[in-house]
């Protein structure tokens, strides 16, 4: 699957065929996907920093784990999962990277189950690529903000 580049302005740059550019903003929409209902927050933010552009997008990668969520393998696998494919909406119609210890415990609880059905962590999900909680610039997986970041 291609994805667009993300540039520094946190809008989703794509070239056409004939070489145009289109630089288009985040838009907050309701979340939709249905592994992702009660979550904490009701509205993700396309494009996602993973670059998908729809929400139907997200949808069929995301559920590509349905059942590593239903094996019980993380608490934390869902959240992760979610914020990362279907990100928090803040107020400004931003985005909120799920937080690293989030991505690391969900990683930590699942990783020995994946790696013995032959699958290895997506590179796409690397935990250190991600904010830590304590920035506060990040979604921790708890159904309340945090402070100062309003979520839609």
């Amino acid at each position: 699957m291609l994805h667009g580049n993300h540039n520094m302005l946190g809008g989703n740059l794509r070239q056409s065929l004939n070489g145009s550019i289109n630089l288009t903003g985040p838009k907050c929409e309701k979340l939709t996907i249905p592994m992702c209902k009660n979550i904490g927050y009701t509205s993700a933010s396309f494009p996602s920093y993973l670059t998908h552009t729809k929400q139907d997008e997200a949808a069929l990668e995301v559920h590509q784990f349905f059942l590593l969520v239903q094996s019980g393998c993380s608490p934390k696998l869902k959240a992760f999962l979610c914020s990362a494919y279907a990100p928090p909406c803040k107020a400004d119609k931003t985005y909120l990277l799920p937080c690293r210890e989030l991505c690391q415990s969900a990683k930590s609880g699942c990783e020995g189950l994946m790696k013995r059905l032959g699958f290895s962590w997506p590179q796409h999900l690397n935990c250190d690529k991600l904010p830590l909680e304590s920035t506060k610039q990040c979604f921790n997986g708890k159904t309340t903000p945090i402070k100062g970041k309003e979520i839609c």
